[in-house]
C-alpha cells in the first residue's frame, strides 16, 4: 500500500511546491512591471451634476424616445440616473451598512433602487429629522429657542449633506462605468484634492479671484485681507467668521471621501455644524468640477437608443481646468 501512495504523494508535494513557485514568480513579475504613468491632466475629461441640477423640475422623468418619424428627443439627467439601474449598478446607498447604536440596533441607512427614489431625495431633505416647531415654545426661554434653532440647522446641513453625498456618487458611477466618455484607467473618485486646497472651514475663499472663477456659480469679491470670496457662498454662510481657515482631518481623495460623509450620517447630530458645513462646501466644489449647463444639447448625447440601447453622454473639460483636482 505505501509503494502505490508514495508516488502520488510525491506527485502531490511537487505540484503544491509548482504552485508556489509560480505564485511567486508571478508576484515578483507584478512588482517588477513599471508603474502606469499618470497621464496629462489635459487628456482626462470628465462630467459631472450637481445635486440642485439632478434636482431641477425638467429633470424629473426620463424622456423617451418619440414614435417612428418624429422628431428625436434629447434625454435629460433623469435618463442619465435610469441607466445607472438599468446597467445593475444600483442600489446607491447613502450611509455605512452594519454600523450599530450603543443599543446593538443597526444605524440606519438610505437605499436607493430607481430614478423615481434618487430625485425625491434629491428633492427633499433627508438628514436628522429637525426639532419640532413648539420645542422653543415649550421651553418658555430664549436659550431653548435657540438650541431648537441650532438643531435645525444641523438637520438642514445634514440633509444638504445626503443629497451632496449622494450627487458625488453618481457623478463616479457615471464616470466610471462608460456612461459619460472617460478614459477607464483614472476614475473621478481616484482623483484627489489638490494639497494646495485640502478641506477648509471656509471652503469658499480663495487666494486669488482667477481662482474662485474658475469654480464659483455666480460673482467672486475681493475681501479685505486680500482673498477673493464666493458671493453665492458668502450669503449662504452670512454671520460665520471668514477668517476661520483651519484644515478638518478628512481625506483628499474623492472615493476616500465620499467614505467619509458616509461615517458622518451615521450620527449627524454629532457632528460639529461648520464640519458638516465644510464637507457640505467641498462636495459641492466637486459636483459642480465638470458640470456644465442644462439641459442637454444634441451634440452631448454619444449614444441613445439604437443599437445597444445604451445611453452615453460627452465629457464637458479636462481635469486641468479644474485647479483643485489632481490624479495622483
Amino acid at each position: 500500500m505505501k509503494r502505490t501512495l508514495a508516488p502520488a504523494v510525491f506527485g502531490l508535494v511537487v505540484m503544491v511546491c509548482s504552485g508556489v513557485a509560480s505564485a511567486q514568480q508571478q508576484g515578483q513579475e507584478r512588482q517588477q512591471r513599471p508603474v502606469k504613468p499618470v497621464p496629462p491632466a489635459s487628456e482626462l475629461f470628465y462630467r459631472t451634476f450637481t445635486a440642485d441640477q439632478l434636482a431641477r423640475d425638467d429633470q424629473a422623468t426620463p424622456v423617451r424616445p418619440g414614435g417612428r418619424g418624429a422628431p428625436s428627443p434629447v434625454p435629460n439627467t433623469a435618463n442619465v440616473v435610469e441607466e445607472i439601474f438599468a446597467r445593475g449598478l444600483g442600489p446607491i446607498v447613502l450611509g455605512r451598512r452594519g454600523q450599530r447604536n450603543p443599543d446593538g440596533s443597526e444605524k440606519p441607512v438610505i437605499v436607493l433602487t430607481s430614478q423615481a427614489e434618487v430625485y425625491s431625495r434629491l428633492r427633499g431633505s433627508a438628514g436628522q429629522p429637525a426639532a419640532s416647531p413648539r420645542a422653543g415654545a415649550q421651553g418658555g426661554g430664549g436659550g431653548a429657542t435657540t438650541g431648537r434653532q441650532a438643531s435645525v440647522a444641523a438637520s438642514e446641513q445634514a440633509g444638504r449633506l445626503v443629497r451632496n453625498l449622494l450627487a458625488l456618487k453618481i457623478n463616479m458611477i457615471i464616470c466610471e462605468n462608460g456612461i459619460t466618455v472617460n478614459d477607464p484607467g483614472w476614475r473621478l473618485g481616484n482623483l484627489s484634492l489638490a494639497p494646495g486646497y485640502g478641506i477648509s472651514r471656509r471652503p469658499w475663499i480663495y487666494e486669488n479671484c482667477e481662482q474662485c472663477n474658475a469654480v464659483c456659480p455666480g460673482p467672486c469679491f475681493m475681501t479685505s485681507e486680500l482673498n477673493c470670496r464666493c458671493y453665492l457662498e458668502h450669503l449662504r454662510t452670512a454671520g460665520t467668521n471668514p477668517a476661520e481657515v483651519d484644515q478638518l482631518k478628512a481625506p483628499r481623495r474623492l472615493r476616500d471621501l465620499a467614505a467619509y460623509a458616509d461615517d458622518l450620517l451615521a450620527n449627524p447630530a454629532a457632528v460639529p455644524g461648520e464640519q458638516l458645513e465644510a464637507i457640505n462646501g467641498t462636495i459641492e466644489l466637486v459636483n459642480g468640477a465638470f458640470a456644465t449647463d442644462l439641459p442637454f444639447r444634441p451634440q452631448d448625447i454619444v449614444q441613445w437608443g439604437g443599437q445597444g440601447g445604451r445611453l452615453v453622454v460627452s465629457s464637458t473639460r479636462p481635469l486641468s481646468t479644474v485647479p483643485f483636482l489632481v490624479a495622483e
